[in-house]
């Protein structure tokens, strides 16, 4: 027998020995009272979202002059002076692999209608996290950090865009969906021999998410940490609430 199938059965047995052996230990249900005032109220939040983001004004040259960086919190200056695309990019990569990882819960069901109520779970993490950072976004009107800098091409200043600083939401989301995705290998699986490991990942990504933001002149810090505990909060709390 070659080294390479000897490789490949013993990664295959881990891979049993791991998960295969374990027996799923806890189950979600899905409800009116629960899960109707979830939906009903995402759905009304990203109403209001659209139609605040249409009528949001982007920043005039003159708005631009008068940011002053001296009234940024001397906790928040860490971020002025920083722009780099390339670090946006990295956050946008760790986002989808928060946001896939999240979504591959639902492989943790025992059958096909656990791995419904987890996909309708992790669907509504999401709708939560998303409308309430877009919804904050649009009533604090913060101004990102690359707006201070006269480095940064003009056009990328007045952008709508440029006023959506407060709070991160590719932190929040990451956050959410790493939680939700620790949380639901938790109940599922309280003696899981990576449980630790699970738990370390879903603190770092979504840290390290926030720091590329940073970077990358998006955010302040205190972006940053709002979205991370929005996000984890969200992402932890919506398994408990739907556990049997």
């Amino acid at each position: 027998m070659s080294q390479s199938r000897i490789s490949w059965k013993s990664l295959a047995l881990a891979a049993t020995l791991v998960t295969g052996s374990l027996h799923a230990q806890a189950t979600y249900h899905l409800s009116r009272s629960i899960d109707g005032p979830i939906i009903a109220g995402s759905m009304i939040g990203l109403s209001l979202d659209w139609q605040w983001r249409s009528q949001m004004q982007a920043f005039s040259a003159s708005d631009l002059q008068a940011l002053d960086p001296s009234q940024v919190p001397v906790f928040d200056r860490y971020a002025l002076g920083r722009w780099s695309p390339s670090a946006g990019e990295v956050s946008d990569v760790a986002l989808i692999g928060a946001l896939g990882l999240g979504a591959s819960s639902s492989l943790h069901a025992d059958n096909l209608h656990q791995f419904l109520v987890i996909g309708v779970m992790w669907a509504e993490a999401n709708m939560v996290t998303g409308t309430l950072t877009d919804m904050t976004k649009h009533l604090v009107h913060r101004a990102r950090p690359y707006a201070y800098d006269p480095l940064v091409p003009l056009e990328t200043r007045m952008d709508t865009d440029a006023r959506r600083s407060f709070f991160s939401g590719h932190t929040s989301v990451s956050a959410c969906n790493l939680f939700f995705a620790s949380k639901i290998l938790a109940d599922q699986y309280p003696e899981h021999p990576l449980k630790p490991w699970v738990w370390a990942t879903a603190a770092i990504i979504p840290a390290y998410t926030g720091y590329q933001r940073i970077r990358a002149g998006e955010h302040f810090p205190s972006d940053v940490i709002v979205g991370y505990a929005v996000g984890a909060l969200i992402g932890y709390m919506m398994p408990v609430i739907h556990l049997d």
